[in-house]
């Protein structure tokens, strides 16, 4: 006889993302225009120069990813409050975790689980755990 099954829902992961679309253009130009002018003391070709000039992209980066930052708050705290916003959040990444029913450990294949040999022949019905 062989040991059947049903896959249970055990969790749901959520990741939402968005960028506030001004605030994300003005930190790709920061970035840009930062790596730009850091590669004019590059053309001294001395040790100062090349260390002004990663300095300079460094310090761009960092600016480039707190604005970033700064658009991601402001777009989800806009959504959560039931505003309008300017630009669009990206797609939301959703992973469902499935469990078996007869043994309760995290399926790895959609045909058998891998702890207690059950062949998986559906969803289950039950609710998930929280």
């Amino acid at each position: 006889m062989v040991l059947e099954s049903k896959r249970v829902l055990r969790r749901t992961i959520v990741n939402p993302g968005g960028l506030e679309t001004l605030i994300d253009f003005m930190a790709v130009a920061l970035l840009i225009f930062g790596i730009v002018i850091s590669l004019i003391p590059l053309t001294t070709a001395s040790i100062a120069g090349v260390f002004v000039c990663l300095v300079g992209v460094f310090v761009s980066f960092a600016q480039w990813l707190l604005f970033r930052c700064i658009a991601e708050i402001i777009r989800l705290l806009k959504l959560q409050n039931g505003m309008s916003y300017r630009g669009k959040i990206e797609t939301t990444d959703v992973t469902h975790l499935y469990a078996c029913e007869n043994c309760g450990m995290i399926l790895h294949s959609p045909t058998q689980c891998e702890s207690c040999g059950a062949v998986i022949t559906g969803d289950s019905t039950q609710p998930p755990e929280p």
